[in-house]
């Protein structure tokens, strides 16, 4: 498969997590750049000061990820910040990789009902989640709503297993 970069986006709770999970077991030279993975390296961290640092962090990564042949997946949930697609996209060609930009949402009862599960799970788990209440949860659904690409494939997690969108997703990246 041709090298390549790989923008999912979405809101909490849309399963692009889930499908990044199933590219890295199935493939090799991957490098996952996931937005919520580089907040939790930064200590102390605060959206309001740290963004910008998070978004060059996972940009500069990807740059250096695709340098040494990797194929690169960038998962962020409202929007890409600061670095945007166009940023992506000229990293791609200026790297011989393809460029594949989508998002993966869910009608917004079944992000409720799975954040919900999430805050439960969390608790058992003891495990660090950023968004912990419903509020903050509509917030960032409502931002990714007023920032989402209508011009980018979009897939329903509501409707498509993780194994069809995996399959869907392999669609576009080897054609």
């Amino acid at each position: 498969m041709q090298k390549f970069i790989l923008i999912i986006q979405g809101p909490l709770c849309a399963g692009k997590s889930t499908v990044v999970k199933s590219l890295l077991a199935e493939h090799e030279n991957l490098f996952y750049a996931s937005f919520d993975r580089i907040k939790w390296l930064i200590s102390h961290y605060d959206a309001k000061k740290h963004n910008i640092i998070k978004a060059n962090l996972a940009f500069a990564l990807s740059k250096e990820a695709l340098a040494n042949n990797l194929s690169v997946i960038v998962e962020c949930g409202k929007q890409l910040e600061w670095h945007g697609a166009d940023d992506y996209r000229k990293l791609a060609t200026e790297n011989d990789a393809k460029f594949v930009h989508i998002n993966i949402e869910a009608p917004l009862e079944v992000l409720q009902e799975r954040f919900h599960e999430r805050i439960e799970d969390n608790k058992v788990k003891k495990g660090k989640i950023s968004v912990t209440n419903i509020e903050w949860m509509l917030e960032r659904y409502n931002t990714y709503l007023h920032a989402k690409d209508e011009t980018i494939p979009t897939f329903d997690s509501g409707k498509l297993s993780p194994e069809e969108l995996y399959n869907e997703i392999m669609k576009l990246l080897i054609n």
